[in-house]
This record gives C-alpha cells, structure tokens and sequence, in this order.
C-alpha cells in the first residue's frame, strides 16, 4: 500500500507545473482532490517510514562468580590427632562421677549439625569378671551437659532420640566453636564386675549440613 502510494503522487496532477496564467488558487481548487490525495499519501508514506525505524538499544556485563561451600572440624583445636579426654580410675556411685571437656569448631562455611558418638563405646570395653550386657546398659552412666541427661547408656541414647549411639550437641554456624562437658560414671548397684575394665579408641564427631 505504501509504493502504490508514492507512485500516485509522483504521477498526480500535483506534479503539473505551474505557469504565470493560473493562479496558486485556481491551481488548488480545479485540483482539490488531486491535492487532498497527495496529502493524505504523504500521511501514510511518513507512517511507513517510521515503522521501519530502529530503536534505541544499550549493552552491558554482568560478572557471575560461582563457588561451593565446605565443611571441615577442628576438634580441640586441631583437624587430627585431637588432644585425648580421659575418664580415669572410676568407681560406682552417683558421687565419683568423671567430667571432661572437649570442643568443636565448625570450620567450614556453612551451619551444621553436631553429633558425636557415645563417649564410651561398650563395644572397647575390656576385662572385668562376668560384665553383661545388660551390665553395661544399665550401670555404665554418661551425659553431656545441655544435650543427654546423665542416665544410664541403654536410656541416654534412647532419651536423645537418636537410637543409633549417637548424641546431637546442636548447630555451630560457621566459625563457630561449642563446649561440650561430658559425664561419664557408674552407677550405685555396679558391683565387682567392673574392675579392672578398660576402653580405647576414638569416638567420631560429625558435622552435617543443617540447611
């Protein structure tokens, strides 16, 4: 529509010269039509145009980083090879109760969860004179301040909730180092059968992504 346009006015009346016999008014009124036409294409013409314009455009960069998050534990201040606690010469009653104290520094860059595993393994227990199981459960006594009640093996772990020899002590938000004070005894029934009965090893402590 819009060639089919310009070619009307270049072919037009409108296109006619003038001579010094007719007026510029006479010209207009004998071709009104003629003139309103031309007009009106040149409307359109300008439309076309300004259709096919471009817009105004703008470009910048944006810098993208990408990193992971990590976790690592320093267990009384060291990655490995920690300090050791030890609960020595314990004997039954509810007052010889054995305290130690340990920490844990959340190293890493993101919040995690703390478990540790029981503090005496009954499984490490060695020697004594016909020490049972049940034993075990019911006489050997550890607690963990704030976290496990100090109660007898076979109830801490059931009472912590965790039911698989483990203890929650708690979130440590990155960079952040916990006191934990563990109680470890034995209780006023425990008889003979525990003399002479020792335990070594390791105990884990893990730390786990909390959100």
């Amino acid at each position: 529509m819009c060639i089919s346009t310009v070619e009307y006015i270049t072919r037009g009346d409108f296109g006619h010269r003038l001579d010094g016999l007719v007026s510029f008014k006479s010209f207009i009124k004998s071709h009104k039509k003629s003139v309103v036409a031309a007009a009106g294409a040149g409307a359109v013409l300008v439309g076309c145009m300004g259709a096919s314009g471009a817009w105004l455009t703008a470009q910048g960069q944006l810098p993208v980083q990408f990193d992971t998050g990590s976790l690592s534990v320093l267990i009384n201040g060291a990655p490995s090879n920690a300090a050791p606690i030890g609960f020595h010469n314990v004997v039954p009653g509810s007052n010889n109760v054995r305290t130690q104290t340990f920490t844990v520094k959340n190293n890493g860059t993101v919040s995690a969860a703390v478990t540790i595993g029981e503090p005496v393994q009954p499984t490490q227990l060695k020697g004594g004179t016909g020490l049972t199981a049940s034993d075990i459960a019911n006489q050997l006594f550890i607690g963990v301040d704030g976290h496990l009640p100090y109660e007898s093996v076979g109830r801490a772990i059931a009472t912590n909730g965790s039911g698989n020899g483990t203890i929650s002590l708690g979130t440590l938000a990155p960079g952040e180092t916990g006191t934990y004070t563990v109680r470890v005894g034995l209780s006023d029934d425990a008889g003979n059968a525990w003399e002479n009965v020792t335990a070594a090893g390791t105990v884990g402590v893990d730390l786990t992504q909390s959100h």
